[in-house]
């Protein structure tokens, strides 16, 4: 089910908004306020451009779920409600609040047809700013209702992989910021499997494999480390680092040259689970009037843009 913003129509990718700094350009589009480009000050294209053959996005923002809901919708207060995977907020069109040279702040508000699907009242704040040769995200999900909301957010950030002209997919790592141990969930058509299984990443690298995303995402839970490295070999491409978002998970298709590093403040649900959207793992309880902020930054690595 697709959820838009009333009285407003969904238009081409014409109304893109850039914002940049000597050494980074960024495009957002409103639908969604979602980072669509990602290009060096020496044109490297970092970001995949969306493919329908393999995955037709680029960053959404997921919100209010995280992954798939079931097929009879998820129950709020005793009904059932129908709700998209990873939720309605990728398919909005936001409002440019504030624009700048080098920033963007966007808003999106419950209206008559998101509160179809998810009968909250709900400001969610995305602001984009570029300084140098990085870019940070800040989303803030505010509770303007009455009643406690469950939420959940998440970045999807896809990267190319490889990037064009910068080796192959089997020259490509992630170096994380701490030593990480334990185990990872998986996931498969967007449902959380209920039991972790061994960690791929070994110390603080993990080689990135196709065969690693066969069956789907791996989510990590409990991370030590607030950043992960985007690497070709021993060079660092870019560093992601996250705030506020305790899990991450990683997620590629075949047939896609992407690799999706996300953040997020929330967890999928089991196949399962049939039971109060308040009582998905995960879940932010807001309490009336509060609200919660998480944050990416994207730290380009200089010799990519000089």
């Amino acid at each position: 089910m697709t959820v838009r913003s009333k009285a407003v129509n969904i238009g081409a990718m014409s109304d893109l908004i850039r914002i940049d700094s000597a050494r980074l350009a960024v495009e957002i589009s409103p639908v969604g306020a979602e980072l669509r480009s990602l290009r060096t000050s020496r044109g490297i294209d970092l970001l995949w451009p969306g493919d329908a053959d393999s995955w037709n996005a680029s960053a959404p923002l997921l919100f209010p779920v995280i992954g798939r809901m079931p097929e009879q919708g998820t129950f709020i207060g005793g009904r059932r409600f129908a709700m998209p995977m990873h939720g309605f907020a990728k398919d909005c069109r936001f409002d440019a609040v504030a624009t700048a040279s080098d920033r963007a702040t966007w808003r999106l508000v419950d209206n008559e047809a998101t509160r179809t699907i998810y009968p909250f009242a709900f400001e969610l704040v995305v602001d984009y700013a570029v300084v140098g040769a990085a870019l940070t995200v800040a989303a803030t999900m505010l509770n303007t209702g009455t009643a406690v909301m469950p939420a959940s957010f998440g970045f999807h950030p896809g990267f190319r992989w490889p990037i064009t002209g910068l080796g192959g997919k089997a020259d490509y790592r992630l170096r994380f910021a701490e030593p990480e141990t334990g185990s990872a969930w998986r996931a498969s058509g967007g449902f959380r499997l209920p039991d972790k299984a061994a960690s791929p990443i070994q110390g603080r690298e993990l080689a990135l494999r196709e065969t690693e995303f066969a069956t789907g995402a791996a989510i990590f839970g409990g991370l030590r480390s607030r950043a992960v490295d985007y690497c070709l070999g021993d060079r660092r491409l870019l560093t992601l680092g996250f705030d506020g978002c305790p899990n991450l998970a990683l997620w590629s298709r075949s047939g896609g040259d992407f690799i999706c590093i996300e953040p997020w403040n929330g967890l999928p649900q089991t196949a399962a689970f049939d039971g109060e959207l308040a009582d998905r793992p995960g879940m932010i309880a807001l309490d009336p009037g509060r609200s919660v902020e998480m944050a990416i930054r994207v730290a380009v690595d200089d010799a990519m843009c000089l």
